[in-house]
């Protein structure tokens, strides 16, 4: 394992989360609930890559133009994160330069904050222009199994 490859491994257990190599050697993790990735480029001591992949997939030729227009919308609307589009899945990305590698410690939560903000932003966007019902907690269920249930019963929660 590399030096860089350790650094991330030993801040991710601090953190709480179990990291893991994949076979490129980046680091896996989750985040509640959702994977991400950590690029370890070995080459480039200071730089730092963290990814939320394959979030949203592509269905069909009006989901692709859509998405277009939401992916250039929310990347000049926001800070530091980037969406785009890789085959049919929707994947966003925060990049910097943190020099030394040990600053980016003090910005992860913030990042991971971003790719979960542009992420949501782009899905919301999606369902609305798709027609498709919004998240769960907008709906009024406060846990996935609230929502599970209700769609077995066909029905909407009762006020």
């Amino acid at each position: 394992m590399s030096e860089k490859q350790d650094f991330f491994m030993e801040f991710l257990r601090e953190e709480g989360y179990r990291p893991q190599l994949d076979e490129d050697g980046d680091i896996v993790f989750k985040h509640e609930g959702q994977s991400y990735l950590l690029f370890v480029e070995n080459s480039d001591p200071g730089y730092f890559r963290l990814v939320y992949p394959a979030f949203w997939e592509i269905s069909t030729p009006d989901e692709e133009e859509k998405s277009s227009q939401f992916i250039m919308e929310i990347n000049a609307e926001m800070k530091v994160v980037k969406l785009y589009q890789l085959a049919d899945k929707l994947w966003a990305a925060v990049e910097m330069f943190c020099d030394p590698i040990e600053n980016s410690k003090s910005v992860f939560q913030r990042c991971l904050r971003v790719l979960q903000l542009a992420s949501n932003r782009f899905m919301d966007k999606m369902r609305e222009s798709l027609g498709l019902p919004g998240r769960p907690t907008e709906q009024g269920f406060h846990n996935p199994t609230d929502w599970m249930e209700n769609e077995e019963e066909g029905g909407e929660e009762e006020s």
